[in-house]
């Protein structure tokens, strides 16, 4: 009769509770960079309480960041399950899977990235490697996220002939054709490297420049800005699949939602960047836009072809590639 009894009291409260409500999820949500670097409060920070409130605070996070898992190590703990979300960069695992990095070359279209198949295509790709791609948010409504500062003005006839910028792969079709050689610093190395001049001059996304205060040993911004800033939010495939229904839709909407907002807002993040850079004393300085323009297009079709060469992405990056110039978003 206890038995009985216990029974019913457990189905007495199943009966009182909101009718589809769903038991509450803790992620634990893991970050590239630490709160100095302006995407992570704003978008890893900012998608979180999102979640939670559309939620109704039935999702909520426990946060780690580099200090945890280095930036360009957290690919296998995420696919092992250690952590159930990331919020990251391609670029940091383009030497396991190269597809999202290939979408550096893709226009600052989101809506466009989805209708067209990519988004999906994406998400297939990650599944391999036992992930679920939740959004991809593109830094601005414009492919003008990136700049050069570098210490002396930038002259059409030299270019970079002589100078060493700090860069990486994602720079290189830029870079090497104005005659710059490469150097691959980490952010905390990059100040005293320009100090010193082991570098004359960075690579970077344009939010960012002034936390690192790069303007008070490189004086010249070099125009017209480039490229788009390309972030990623995956989940682990399993933690993801244990998720309600209700809980899945909630995340996914949320993240299709970050691809607009995070664009806006970056839009007027990097106009106020380039406000404070002039008040810091940092002068513009052109490449001729014939030039920079020609520098642009080779550079698209350089990083697909980068994204292409990685062993074990190729037929995966072609793949991308095709869907990319069926919607007109690729050479």
């Amino acid at each position: 009769m206890r038995r009985i009894g216990q029974l019913t009291f457990i189905l007495f409260l199943a009966a009182a509770l909101p009718f589809g409500a769903s038991a509450k999820e803790k992620i634990k949500y893991l970050f590239a960079w630490d709160d100095r670097h302006p995407a992570t409060p704003v978008m890893g920070h900012g998608f979180a309480k999102r979640i939670t409130k559309a939620s109704n605070g039935e999702i909520t996070f426990s946060f780690s960041g580099p200090e945890v898992i280095r930036s360009r190590q957290q690919f296998q703990p995420m696919s092992q399950g250690v952590f159930d979300m990331n919020f990251s960069t391609p670029a940091y695992h383009m030497g396991t899977t190269a597809v999202l990095f290939a979408y550096y070359a893709l226009p600052a279209q989101p809506a466009k990235i989805r209708s067209s198949g990519l988004w999906d295509y994406a998400d297939k790709d990650l599944s391999r490697f036992n992930q679920k791609l939740i959004s991809i948010p593109i830094s601005g409504t414009e492919c003008n996220q990136f700049q050069f500062l570098i210490k002396r003005p930038f002259d059409n006839k030299t270019e970079f002939k002589g100078m060493k910028i700090r860069a990486n792969a994602f720079y290189k079709h830029i870079v090497e054709p104005l005659g710059g050689a490469m150097v691959n610093l980490d952010s905390s190395e990059i100040y005293a490297a320009l100090q010193r001049g082991v570098v004359d001059g960075v690579a970077w996304p344009v939010v960012g420049m002034v936390n690192f205060k790069w303007y008070e040993v490189a004086k010249y911004r070099v125009k017209p800005r480039f490229g788009c800033a390309v972030y990623s939010v995956t989940m682990n495939l399993k933690r993801f699949n244990k998720l309600s229904k209700t809980h899945q839709g909630v995340i996914l909407d949320q993240g299709q939602k970050m691809e607009i907002w995070v664009a806006k807002r970056f839009d007027k993040m990097n106009d106020d960047e380039n406000a404070q850079l002039a008040k810091f004393g940092v002068k513009e300085t052109t490449i001729d836009k014939k030039r920079f323009d020609a520098l642009i297009r080779s550079r698209n079709k350089g990083l697909w072809d980068l994204a292409q060469s990685f062993k074990g992405s190729t037929k995966h990056v072609k793949g991308a590639r095709a869907l990319a110039r069926k919607a007109g978003l690729a050479d």
